[in-house]
């Protein structure tokens, strides 16, 4: 099979799946249906024909024995972990962090502007679910969420092979990570927790799966989505970006390039001077 991808550290499954020799074909099916398929199955809940196929090729099957997920050069989380990252890029004097807050309490629209607090402002870039910000209007799109169970091994300093560990044919769960694998300092850390990831779908009044993680892109919601787009862009000061505004599924390195790239358009936006009232 290698000869076949000669050249090629990773492939698509589905070219494997599709390979006109057949006994790689058969191989990529076996893999498929016993690891991709069933996966799918349970974080989805959607027949596999039907998700869109950027879904299925985000994780390619490795032509060696590199057992990473991926094979970026670089790999890492930041050093003191995210809550500090974050902290440190909000500690700024034009910014202002509100918490335990709904958004859309705040947003209103009026001719071809969007409002904050009943008043006009230069540009808004909203970052949640499109569809609850025009309220539903032409449906709901579907989200896929979480229940995510944790357990503390207090006599344990490593439980997992590996970070994360995923479980196509487990019932109910799709994947485990252990955090303490991904630390920089465990000095005097006592014990190892472990996350379990149950897949539901995202009802926002509900008490589990209340929180909107994966988008469903199928053909159907991708067409429910556009609706929203045009919708948007009524508005000449509102801005979409990220996984829920956009309905895309963005990893997280991606997303961060994703978001200093698409700041480029604010700019260029604000510096052709935005009308305000």
């Amino acid at each position: 099979m290698r000869e076949a991808f000669r050249g090629r550290d990773r492939v698509p499954i589905l070219e494997v799946v599709n390979h006109p020799d057949a006994d790689i074909s058969a191989f990529g099916r076996m893999l498929f249906d016993k690891a991709f398929k069933t996966y799918i199955s349970k974080m989805w809940d959607t027949p596999v024909e039907e998700i869109d196929q950027y879904v299925l090729e985000r994780r390619s099957m490795a032509m060696s024995y590199d057992e990473r997920v991926a094979d970026f050069d670089f790999q890492g989380l930041p050093k003191e972990g995210f809550t500090k990252l974050f902290e440190r890029m909000l500690d700024h004097r034009n910014i202002r962090v509100e918490l335990n807050t709904d958004a859309l309490e705040h947003i209103t629209f009026e001719g071809d502007r969007v409002l904050y607090d009943g008043q006009h402002v230069d540009c808004l870039v909203f970052t949640g679910p499109i569809d609850e910000l025009f309220g539903f209007r032409y449906g709901k799109l579907p989200y896929r969420s979480l229940d995510i169970r944790w357990d503390y091994y207090p006599e344990c300093d490593s439980v997992l092979p590996a970070e994360g560990v995923s479980y196509p044919q487990a019932p109910g769960y799709v994947r485990k990570i252990e955090y303490r694998k991904m630390m920089y300092d465990t000095t005097g850390l006592k014990g190892s927790v472990v996350s379990t990831e149950y897949p539901l779908p995202y009802d926002r009044d509900a008490e589990k799966g209340n929180e909107p993680y994966y988008p469903v892109v199928t053909e159907e919601s991708a067409a429910l989505y556009r609706k929203y787009v045009e919708e948007s862009r009524k508005y000449g000061n509102i801005f979409l970006c990220g996984r829920l505004a956009e309905f895309r599924y963005i990893d997280m390195h991606t997303c961060v390039e994703h978001a200093l790239e698409y700041f480029e358009n604010i700019r260029e936006y604000l510096e052709d001077g935005p009308v305000t009232g």
